[in-house]
């Protein structure tokens, strides 16, 4: 304002308008600082007010024609004029000094007192360092590679707009006031740009990790700083492990030699497994031509080879008309052979006393104890042992639901009762050399059939005779005892 007014008194003063019209700024310019030169201040303030008024071109000529308004206000003593007119100078370059070897040091002294008021400097810490800095929307270079400093000098006081870009940073914007001095600091700490990777396989359930440290389960999120490169590790069972290398790039996600559009912060990944070779089942069953089932489809009769089978749980069934249906959960491991033997039905496993007593099923000789038998269909069956000499066994069981049985039989042998009575009683006897007692005696559970009975008494001669036990029947001897004395005569 005061510039204009200044230009304003001197238009009153009056220049002919021929004059005014034939001269450009730049004269006017010349003109001035001829007039100064030559100590004519009165005529350099005229002209060089004309040619602010009238603007420039180049900022040179701007600055010059201010700086020299402003000497010719100090050659008059006017000290407040010159100061406004040295603080739009400042303005126009926040850079303007005086070097105090060329002007004179009332004007150098004004000079820095207007700076020390208008102009100061800013002090930006960037960690990370090497940022690049914006100032108010002009690039104006960038942090300090090691320690991150960047100094802005020859500012003008104010409010002003930062700005900060590294690659894989978050953009920094912010808010500052440079005031009088040299201690304005901004100090700021970027924050690496993170971008979450949704992970997911195919099919679910992949253990992920990375770089060997464990993560969880597919679905599964993973924060990541971009920029940073690992080792993703997926495993799952009866599937081939993945070893992938990741690279967190600002447009897309490197996996592998795949590029994945960031899409905001999310990337979706997904990721096939393939399955490892497949294994083989072998199945027998006792009896054989059993339906085979894997995974409720039929695959054939027992004995069967099941080939190319995918790695993994399985669940096998046997089928066979008359026995109990049998299945199993089993697990086939890859490049490996599962064998699988049956026993249908129940077994029987029968043992008797005595040995190689015959035995009949269902009234069919199936052979002598000790016997195993095939498997037996489910039923009822009737199982008859015989041994000569000893009472016959029999019983019925019940083979539904049972895998096998055992029966273990003890036959009794046939048996009689003998009475022995001798004259004189108190004689030993021995049953087939077998000392039984004295008479008169009771022998019970004698077998049936021949056996020899001896009598013996001190004083009487000996007597053996031959009998025969009837199977439940009692026989009654009665035997007399001669004395050595009548065998003498």
């Amino acid at each position: 304002m005061v510039i204009w007014l200044i230009v304003c008194g001197i238009l009153g003063m009056g220049m002919s308008g021929w004059a005014q019209s034939l001269m450009t700024t730049k004269e006017y310019l010349e003109q001035g600082v001829q007039r100064y030169q030559t100590g004519d201040f009165d005529r350099a303030i005229q002209l060089l007010g004309i040619a602010i008024a009238r603007g420039f071109e180049q900022k040179t000529d701007l600055l010059r024609a201010h700086l020299y308004l402003a000497l010719s206000y100090i050659a008059y003593q006017r000290s407040k004029e010159a100061e406004t007119v040295f603080k739009r100078a400042i303005q126009i370059d926040p850079t303007f000094r005086l070097d105090p070897a060329k002007y004179p040091a009332k004007a150098v002294a004004l000079v820095n007192k207007v700076r020390g008021q208008l102009v100061s400097e800013l002090t930006i810490q960037t960690t990370p360092p090497d940022v690049e800095v914006w100032f108010d929307e002009e690039r104006v270079g960038r942090s300090d590679v090691a320690s991150g400093r960047f100094v802005l000098r020859d500012i003008l006081t104010g409010k002003y707009s930062v700005r900060l870009l590294k690659r894989y940073f978050q953009e920094e914007i912010l808010s500052v006031e440079v005031e009088p001095g040299e201690r304005n600091r901004l100090e700021v700490i970027l924050q690496r740009r993170l971008v979450t990777l949704r992970v997911n396989t195919q099919p679910a359930g992949g253990q992920i990790a990375v770089d060997g440290e464990a993560v969880g389960r597919a679905p599964v999120e993973i924060e990541r700083p971009l920029g940073e490169a690992f080792q993703m590790q997926v495993s799952l069972k009866y599937y081939r492990a993945q070893r992938i290398p990741v690279r967190l790039e600002e447009n897309g996600i490197m996996l592998g030699d795949r590029e994945i559009p960031i899409v905001g912060s999310m990337v979706p990944v997904s990721i096939a497994l393939e399955r490892v070779p497949p294994g083989t089942i072998e199945v027998t069953s006792n009896p054989s031509e059993a339906r085979v089932f894997l995974d409720e489809i039929l695959k054939g009769q027992t004995p069967i080879r099941l080939e190319s089978v995918l790695a993994g749980p399985h669940l096998l069934r046997l089928q066979l008309d008359g026995f109990d249906e049998v299945e199993q959960e089993i697990e086939v491991m890859s490049d490996e052979e599962v064998r699988l033997e049956w026993t249908l039905g129940t077994q029987l496993h029968i043992t008797a006393y005595p040995e190689s007593t015959s035995i009949f099923l269902n009234g069919e000789l199936i052979g002598n104890t000790p016997l195993t038998t095939p498997p037996l269909p489910n039923g009822q069956y009737v199982v008859q042992l015989v041994s000569p000499g000893f009472l016959p066994v029999a019983g019925r069981i019940d083979l539904s639901g049972r895998k096998s049985l055992d029966m273990p039989f003890r036959l009794l042998p046939k048996a009689g009762t003998v009475w022995v009575h001798s004259e004189p009683s108190g004689a030993l006897v021995r049953l087939d050399d077998e000392l039984q007692g004295k008479t008169p005696l009771l022998i019970h559970r004698v077998p049936s059939g021949a056996h020899t009975l001896e009598l013996s008494k001190v004083g009487y001669i000996t007597r053996k005779l031959q009998i025969s036990v009837e199977s439940k029947e009692i026989l009654w001897k009665t035997v007399s005892l001669k004395p050595f004395i009548e065998s003498s005569r």
